[in-house]
């Protein structure tokens, strides 16, 4: 308990989408937070104006359990996910 990740998505916020999250399992085992976006990094002269920025999300373990945190990308004005697009992190709180 009291362990803590980050994990960190590459960006599509150019796209539209935002990773999103959902917590199954033993869902009281962890608390998954948004971080704020970093600042992005210098862009090279000659470099293209979009640019999407890595999105971070906090995993604290709030007590023993086992919980599946699987993260998916989504654009706000869909009501499904993008296919294909998912993280599935397997997460053990001892």
């Amino acid at each position: 308990m009291g362990q803590r990740v980050v994990h960190t998505l590459s960006g599509y916020g150019s796209a539209g989408y935002r990773w999103e999250c959902r917590v199954e399992g033993q869902p009281a085992a962890v608390q998954v937070s948004r971080l704020p976006t970093a600042p992005s990094p210098p862009r090279p002269e000659g470099a293209p104006e979009s640019f999407s920025a890595e999105e971070r999300f906090e995993i604290l373990g709030l007590a023993t359990g086992e919980a599946v945190v699987t993260f998916f990308l989504k654009r706000p004005w869909e009501d499904h996910p993008a296919e294909g697009r998912e993280e599935i992190l397997a997460v053990v709180v001892e």
